[in-house]
């Protein structure tokens, strides 16, 4: 079934993979934009309301990320974005998977400052 999250967003599984550091979070792309998805991913990784989060336009454009990913349609293999919020490297992919790891604990994940 369905999880609902904090941030009023279903997400169709949610989960945390120990042996990798990574939540993992797979949502229904035909009714959940991509940025949501982040959203939801993020408070429940950190359990903390969507409001009280670091705002996301501040790092990425929701909107920009909604379009690139959109276009898997069109594209052949998978689409991904990766970028830095709250301290957690955060990767979407454009079959509708959420992988967030905290970029500090992870010292395989080179990050550009």
């Amino acid at each position: 079934g369905m999880i609902a999250t904090q941030a009023g967003v279903n997400l169709e599984s949610f989960e945390y993979r120990p042996e990798t550091d990574t939540y993992w979070t797979q949502y229904d792309q035909g009714t959940t934009p991509p940025s949501l998805a982040v959203i939801a991913s993020l408070s429940e990784a950190l359990d903390t309301p969507p409001d009280e989060l670091e705002p996301l336009h501040e790092t990425v454009d929701g909107d920009a990320l909604d379009e690139l990913l959109r276009t898997r349609e069109t594209a052949d293999g998978d689409i991904s974005v990766t970028f830095t919020v709250a301290g957690h490297s955060i990767t979407v992919h454009s079959f509708g998977v959420v992988l967030i790891t905290p970029s500090g604990r992870d010292e395989t994940v080179e990050l550009p400052e």
